[in-house]
């Protein structure tokens, strides 16, 4: 079993999944895709035909790709529920989902211009 990420450092949703992947205790390589250009190579585009990051890949018995951060975090928690790291309270699961939401909704928007002035 092989986890390949494909990130970039500066990306706070790449940030998210390569956490929770150490913290798992998951092996698993990491691709470096430079949004200048690279995420419309034919490669990459085969693991993700919306050309963003992160893409997880997960090449077990079925190559399986994983798009988008908070999908990924989830399929991550199902496939390898050891150590459990999902909140159990209803309550506290959502507030958790909202702060995700608002953070990938209203501000990573709103600080992406700072992200590109680097």
């Amino acid at each position: 079993m092989m986890l390949t990420l494909y990130h970039l450092p500066i990306s706070p949703n790449s940030r998210r999944v390569w956490i929770k992947l150490i913290d798992k205790g998951l092996e698993f390589e990491l691709v470096e895709v430079q949004l200048s250009g690279e995420q419309f190579k034919l490669e990459f585009s085969a693991i993700n035909p919306f050309h963003n990051i992160p893409a997880l890949v997960d090449d077990g018995f079925n190559v399986f790709n994983v798009i988008e951060s908070l999908a990924i975090l989830d399929y991550l928690e199902v496939k390898y529920p050891t150590p459990v790291m999902l909140l159990k309270d209803p309550k506290d699961l959502a507030i958790l989902r909202m702060v995700e939401m608002v953070s990938v909704n209203e501000l990573l928007p709103a600080v992406t211009p700072l992200n590109l002035c680097q």
